[in-house]
């Protein structure tokens, strides 16, 4: 979890990654929501939601290049 919230970090404050994190803007609220309740779920729920998130997030950005292209 921590490894997630470094990447986020990261990328938010490198200007080359400004289309990734205008993306991730939108993965924010879920995110919180997802910290937020991490006292409810279990540790390993919490994990698998943010890699959830993390997967999807890339899968978008390789579509977003691939229509670039």
């Amino acid at each position: 979890m921590l490894a997630a919230v470094n990447v986020l970090l990261y990328i938010r404050c490198c200007p080359r990654h400004a289309l990734l994190w205008s993306l991730l803007q939108s993965y924010l609220v879920v995110i919180t929501i997802a910290k937020i309740d991490v006292i409810a779920f279990a540790k390993t729920d919490a994990i698998t939601i943010i890699e959830t998130i993390i997967i999807t997030v890339t899968q978008q950005v390789a579509m977003l290049k691939n229509l670039s292209m």
